[in-house]
C-alpha cells in the first residue's frame, strides 16, 4: 500500500491533496469512481464489508477533473482495520476477485 501523502490519482494531480491529517495513513489499492467496473464495485463493496466495525479506516470522496469522482479507503497504520488491508492487499495480488460469489452475481 503507498502513503496517501505520495498517492495522486494521475499525474496530473498533486499527491496527498486535501487531507494533512491523513498524510502518513495507507491507501487501500482499489477504489471506485464514476467509471467504476462491475469488479471495481464488488471489491470496493466487500472490502468495506471486511472492514466494517473495524477501527481505523475511513472512505474519502473527492470531485476530481477526469473521471467526475473518486473514493478511497485510507487506513490508520498499526490499527485492526490495517493489519485486515494488508491481508485483503495479498489476496488481490494474487487474484483480482476479493468475493466470487459477490462479483458473480453483479
Amino acid at each position: 500500500m503507498q502513503k496517501y501523502k505520495e498517492y495522486a490519482p494521475t499525474g496530473f494531480d498533486s499527491a496527498g491533496a486535501f487531507l494533512p491529517d491523513h498524510a502518513d495513513w495507507e491507501v487501500f489499492p482499489c477504489g471506485i469512481n464514476r467509471d467504476s467496473t462491475l469488479l471495481d464495485t464488488s471489491n470496493w463493496e466487500m472490502a468495506l464489508k471486511e472492514l466494517d466495525e473495524l477501527e481505523g479506516y475511513d472512505v474519502h470522496r473527492f470531485g476530481h477533473w477526469a473521471c467526475g469522482w473518486f473514493e478511497l479507503i485510507l487506513l490508520e497504520p498499526g490499527t485492526p482495520a490495517h493489519d485486515k488491508a494488508i491481508e485483503m492487499g495479498k489476496r488481490l495480488e494474487n487474484y483480482p476477485i476479493l468475493d466470487e460469489e459477490d462479483y458473480s452475481n453483479r
